[in-house]
């Protein structure tokens, strides 16, 4: 049995490579960075940073943006496939840092990120798929607080948040568990000036000023369009489909940091508050597309080593995996094209999937 187990194991983590492989193969542009490098390309070159598009704008900041510009000199083909190696070097460092995290007693280390791998693949996937970015920003938060020194770790977060907003809600948790946090505030202020200055050198200070002024009203005013998507899979969304004005989306960040901040006083573990500030993230996103829940892995991380070392729990572990695994996998709209789920509460599975694996998990835990 331990033979065939191993075998079976095997098999799974090959194919799981061979997709993988065939993603990275693609020719494909990388969409999501290629509309950074454009923009910083058009930031360089005193062209308009952001020129409007409704269907595929430049959404992130200024500063963000003036840190891609050395990028700018590489050939697509190459910069693509250098980011899909950086994404995939963040995953398994990502996994390896997970795993020895949850301590699991009952299996290999190696059999529980096959786990994890196998439950979260779409939102990986796509996530290379894309050229997105939502990996290096989870281990700019993690840095915050594990990395043994914090000399750059608060300049990372700074830009991170730049690059994506919603970053905030992972303040409370820094806060709670990162033990040099003066250190680790200096390195971000220290970071955000150094750019600033740079930015200022090159383009002048009017002009920085400028793009932020467009940068935040684009972001206060995040389009209907993309709020009101049916891959949209943020609580906003749902909202907005509801008849919420989309310009009410800044209340829910609020709200995940009250939900966070609740959470890391409630949870003395670090990892387990990381988890679940991840998921808040995730749910209170104006653009929580399926690869920003490649977030919510060290949440599956957390069901995965309960589902291995409390047999007595394994039924109601197993259900909460199961409805995770359905809405961001097998049910997805992004990959289903069935008509039943064309009905607005099948259109955002991975939604409602992660709420309820929160639930039948936060029960337990209990």
């Amino acid at each position: 049995m331990r033979t065939l187990g191993r075998l079976l194991l095997g098999l799974l983590a090959l194919l799981l490579v061979a997709q993988f492989a065939k993603v990275l193969l693609s020719p494909h542009r990388r969409v999501d960075l290629g509309l950074v490098i454009d923009a910083a390309a058009r930031l360089a070159h005193g062209e308009e940073l952001y020129p409007y598009s409704e269907y595929l704008p430049h959404t992130k900041s200024p500063l963000a943006t003036f840190v891609f510009t050395p990028l700018t000199f590489l050939p697509t083909p190459v910069l693509d496939r250098l980011w899909d190696l950086a994404l995939v070097a963040c995953m398994v460092w990502l996994f390896a840092w997970a795993s020895r995290q949850v301590g699991v007693q009952s299996v290999s280390r190696a059999k529980l990120a096959v786990a994890v791998l196998f439950t979260t693949f779409n939102p990986l996937n796509t996530e290379i798929a894309y050229g997105q970015f939502n990996l290096l920003l989870l281990l700019a938060s993690v840095v915050s607080v594990y990395a043994a020194r914090q000399s750059l770790s608060g300049a990372l977060f700074a830009f991170s948040i730049f690059f994506k907003p919603t970053q905030i809600v992972y303040l409370p948790w820094i806060a709670r568990f990162n033990a040099h946090r003066m250190r680790w505030f200096l390195s971000g202020v220290a970071g955000v000036t150094l750019t600033t200055i740079l930015y200022c050198a090159f383009h002048g200070a009017g002009t920085l000023v400028e793009h932020f002024r467009i940068w935040a009203s684009q972001t206060g005013a995040v389009t209907p369009y993309h709020l009101g998507r049916p891959d949209n899979y943020g609580l906003p969304s749902l909202f907005v489909y509801f008849g919420m004005p989309a310009s009410y989306w800044p209340v829910f960040q609020l709200l995940g940091l009250v939900s966070a901040y609740l959470v890391c006083r409630k949870v003395s573990n670090a990892f387990e508050a990381l988890a679940w500030t991840s998921c808040i993230t995730v749910i209170v996103s104006p653009m929580a597309w399926l690869h920003v829940y490649v977030l919510t892995v060290p949440f599956v991380f957390l069901l995965w080593k309960r589902f291995f070392d409390a047999p007595k729990d394994r039924a109601v572990v197993l259900a909460a995996i199961a409805v995770y695994y359905w809405g961001t996998e097998f049910f997805n709209p992004t990959t289903e094209k069935l008509w039943v789920f064309n009905w607005m509460f099948f259109n955002r599975p991975p939604l409602f999937g992660l709420l309820a694996a929160m639930a039948i998990f936060g029960r337990l835990r209990k």
